[in-house]
């Protein structure tokens, strides 16, 4: 259930800057590039409780210049391996001030070094994901 929430929220509601200092030009969007989910907690009691990511980990986040998105989505077998499932993509276009819009519903990123957070409330509750710049 949570798979499928991430990708409505962070898909459907979620992200890099390339490492190359090339990348760096001004005003290139600081979503542009391709991240990697490094944390996931759900909000239980004002008190983030981490969760499992398994093979979420492997999943890479693409975000290109002409306001479309990417990610392979993975799962695991009844073995513990990982396997691709599916391809997500999708549309994406900055808001100003940290909003985005993605899949047409709005979040908000905070963007801190090589990595950006974001915080969304579903019917599980409220989760805080963390990215990585890969």
């Amino acid at each position: 259930m949570k798979k499928v929430i991430l990708v409505a929220t962070v898909f459907l509601s979620a992200l890099s800057i390339s490492c190359s200092s090339d990348d760096d030009s001004a005003g290139q969007d600081p979503l542009i590039g391709e991240w990697n989910l490094i944390a996931r907690a759900d909000i239980v009691d004002g008190k983030p409780v981490a969760d499992d990511l398994g093979c979420e980990l492997k999943e890479p986040l693409t975000f290109k210049a002409d306001g479309t998105f990417s990610s392979i989505d993975f799962d695991q077998d009844q073995d513990g391996n990982c396997f691709e499932e599916r391809t997500i993509n999708g549309t994406w276009k900055n808001l100003e001030s940290g909003k985005y819009s993605i899949d047409k519903e709005t979040i908000e990123i905070i963007f801190e070094g090589n990595t950006f957070i974001i915080t969304y409330t579903n019917i599980d509750g409220t989760t805080k994901e963390t990215y990585q710049r890969k």
